[in-house]
């Protein structure tokens, strides 16, 4: 059995998710600057989609890691991570508007990054 991970350990894996998310949300958003198919777009939401679902089990992880009060963790990771959340909600809304604007595929829920970011 793999040895439990401390706060800081998860929040690195967190960091490293979330930069493979930001690239997928940057390329959705770019790539809605364009007239796409939902083949273009599909995939790279299905691989957001698995990211962001391995970011919420590590969330998870970490609140567990911290006894149930994750607000009294305070890290310079910890901020990086709020940063690149407002990052990817950021190139999210931008996505979403740009399908609106050209009536294309339904944007990817992000409700429970919103409560990530507000942590």
């Amino acid at each position: 059995m793999p040895a439990k991970q401390t706060p800081e350990q998860l929040l690195e894996q967190m960091v490293e998710i979330l930069k493979e998310i930001i690239t997928i949300a940057t390329q959705l958003q770019k790539l809605t600057q364009q007239i796409v198919s939902k083949d273009q777009i599909r995939p790279l939401q299905d691989q957001q989609k698995v990211l962001l679902d391995k970011l919420l089990e590590i969330d998870s992880s970490f609140n567990e890691a911290c006894g149930g009060t994750p607000n009294g963790v305070d890290s310079p990771t910890r901020k990086r991570i709020g940063k690149m959340l407002k990052e990817f909600q950021a190139l999210n809304t931008s996505f979403a508007e740009n399908l609106s604007k050209s009536k294309g595929v339904i944007p990817l829920e992000i409700h429970h990054i919103k409560k990530l970011s507000q942590e």
